[in-house]
Parts: C-alpha cells; structure tokens; sequence
C-alpha cells in the first residue's frame, strides 16, 4: 500500500506576494539591462570595432560571424551576471525555494552557458549566411531557419538537453505508472515513457510536462511533485498536460513561433533603412549592425508579450477543462493547484494588469474558480 505523502508546509499569503513582486521588479529590470545593452554596443562603437578587428585579420566571413558571436556572448554573459546571481541565487534562497550549494549552482550555471553557447553560436552562422545569399527574401527564409531550430531543440529537449542539467530515471512506482498508463489508454494514446526528474537536487518547487516530439515525447514528473501529491492529484496533472497533446497546442505554439519571426525579420528588412542611418549601421548584412537588430526584435517581442501569454493562458484553460472532463477528479485538482500555490509561491490573486502582462498560466485562483464551475459548488480560496 502506497504511503501517505508529507505535507507541504503551508507558506504565509505574504511571502508569496512579495516572491512574485520581487520575481516582476527583476523582469523589468532585465528588460532595460538588454536595451541599454544593445544600445550601448552602437552608441560606444564597441560593435564595428569588434567587427573591423575581426576582418583586419583576414578571416572569412563565417569566421569573423563566429568571433563576434563568441564576443557578444562573452560580453552578455558579464552584463548580465550580477541579474542571474541574484533572481538564480539570492531570491531563490532568501524565500526558501533553492536547495542548491554555491557550487551546485555555478556548475549549472556554467552547463547552461556552455549549451546555450553553442546553440547562439549555430543561430548566428546560420542567420547570417542566410543574410548573405538569400537576396531580398532573407526574412522569409531566416524565420524558416528559425522554426526549424525550434523544432529541432524541441525534439532534443528531454533527450539530449535535459539530461545535461537534471538526472532523470524511470518512473519507479509501479502502481502510479499502471494508472498514468491506463490514462494514455482512455485516450486511445499509445504507452510513453514516464521519467521523473530530480528536481529536489535545485529546488522545491514542483513541475511535470509532457515534452518532445515524435519519438522523443516522454511525460516528465518532478520528484518534488511524485513525493507530495496524492496518485489522483498526479493523474489530473497529467491530464491536462495531454490535453495540450491531444488539443495540438504545441502544434499552435510552434506556428506562431513561426509566425512571430516572420514579422519579426520582415519589419527588421522594412525599417532598416530609415533606421540604420541613425545609429551609424550600414547593410543589414553586416555584423556590426547585430546589436540595432537585436533591439527591433527585441522590441517587437516586448509588443506581443501580452498577445502571446494571452492565448498560452487560453490554451491553459482548455487544458483544465480537458483533464477535468476526462477524469472529474475536480477535488484532487483543486488540492493539487493549492500545494502548487503553497510550494511553488505562486500568487493566487496577482494585479489583473500584472497577469494580463506578464503571466502565461491564469492565476491559481482563476483555476480554482473555473473548476469549481464542473462541480458546481464554491470552495475555499
């Protein structure tokens, strides 16, 4: 018979809010620490002169793409260290949530910079060669080479990519793997592998996903969910992330993705030459001019950040509303959203224009609320 799972510790309303307060000030702090980035890299000349060093050398182009990438790279890592230092370690420990040593997070640290490198790295050769054979359709074919990477590091994900960070194994309790697979059965899907990760080796907080593509989809369990939630609780949870499976949100995801980059890249070619004047750039074409770039993409990623958390927030909810239609498990959902609340410091009542800005899941009060709408009776929030 399976063992009763520990409690969560129940954290004060407080903390939660001032967690996410302080979460929100980082973000916008962030926001302007790669504005004044950027530009800096134009106002200062930094940029051309990495750029003239470069060529002084005599190197071909492709080398000269990948010298510069491995500067600005370098140089972003610096500017955004002190930010990474304090949201990855000094929050993290101030409200409770990290259970990693010093150490511990260096070397994650340092793995995601050397994974992360390597794909800016591949992303920057393939942009520009692009850039430099395309012709006047390199926007259309640039946001092709972006869907392409998503697609790519999606299917890698919990094959390659996640392994490197997190040790993951098996699913090891029997009883819970047979009911998340007669889950898959109900819904006609074949058998997945069910792993969990270790996320208790980083932190408290709780998570599960169903990630990948193809043959390398797999349904991921935090050990800190498995550990505290009840096997109804697991199997709603699991039920909502096949429902994003099975109502083809990813799909969605991936084709506006798409769509984002294409705008993107074509209002970067449509303003580039009324815009590149102004700061000194010359063809789009050339990698001194990366950083104005950057900072149209960056600026229109900014204007559709309440668009796209919009629809994910929409595509949450019919999430809910698939898991709980399949399994009316509406109680142990509602138990798993607070311990989600309580371990995760989620806020369960944010400032309206805050989630409407800034979140990508409602609020846990608002999934609360549209769930108790299937039972048909008010719960406690």
């Amino acid at each position: 018979m399976r063992s009763p799972r520990p409690p969560i510790p129940r954290p004060p309303s407080d903390k939660s809010v001032a967690y996410a307060r302080s979460r929100h000030r980082l973000f916008a702090i962030q926001l302007l620490w790669t504005v004044a980035g950027l530009w800096g890299l134009l106002a200062t000349g930094a940029s051309a002169a990495w750029a003239q060093a470069l060529r002084q050398r005599g190197l071909a182009e492709w080398l000269v793409v990948g010298g510069y990438g491995l500067l600005v790279g370098g140089a972003s890592t610096l500017w955004f260290l002190p930010w990474q230092w304090y949201g990855g370690w000094v929050l993290e420990r101030r409200f409770g949530l990290s259970t990693q040593t010093w150490g511990a997070w260096a070397v994650r640290e340092l793995k995601g910079l050397l994974v992360g490198g390597v794909v800016w790295l591949m992303v920057m050769e393939g942009l520009y060669a692009i850039l430099l054979t395309a012709g006047r359709w390199w926007w259309a074919w640039a946001a092709a080479g972006w869907f392409l990477v998503t697609v790519v590091l999606t299917r890698l994900m919990p094959t390659v990519l996640l392994p490197i960070f997190y040790k993951t194994q098996p699913l090891a309790d029997a009883a819970l793997q047979r009911r998340l697979e007669g889950l898959l059965a109900r819904l006609g899907l074949p058998v997945m592998p069910i792993y969990t990760v270790a996320l208790s080796q980083e932190t408290k907080k709780a998570n599960a996903a169903l990630a990948g593509l193809g043959r390398s989809r797999r349904i991921l369990l935090g050990d800190t969910l498995v550990a505290h939630y009840t096997p109804e609780e697991i199997e709603v949870v699991l039920a909502h992330e096949l429902g994003h499976h099975r109502l083809a949100h990813l799909r969605w995801h991936l084709i506006t993705g798409a769509a984002s980059a294409l705008a993107g890249f074509w209002l970067v070619d449509r303003w580039w030459g009324s815009l590149a004047p102004a700061v000194g750039a010359r063809a789009v074409t050339d990698i001194a001019a990366f950083p104005l770039m950057g900072l149209l993409l960056f600026g229109l990623s900014l204007v559709l950040l309440p668009v796209d958390n919009g629809v994910s927030r929409h595509f949450e909810f019919q999430a809910d509303d698939f898991a709980l239609t399949l399994t009316r498990l509406v109680d142990p959902f509602i138990s798993a959203m607070q311990k989600l609340a309580q371990q995760n410091l989620a806020e369960m009542h944010p400032p309206g224009w805050i989630e409407w800005l800034l979140y990508d899941h409602p609020s846990i009060a608002r999934r609360i609320r549209a769930a108790e709408l299937i039972r048909g009776a008010p719960h406690e929030i």
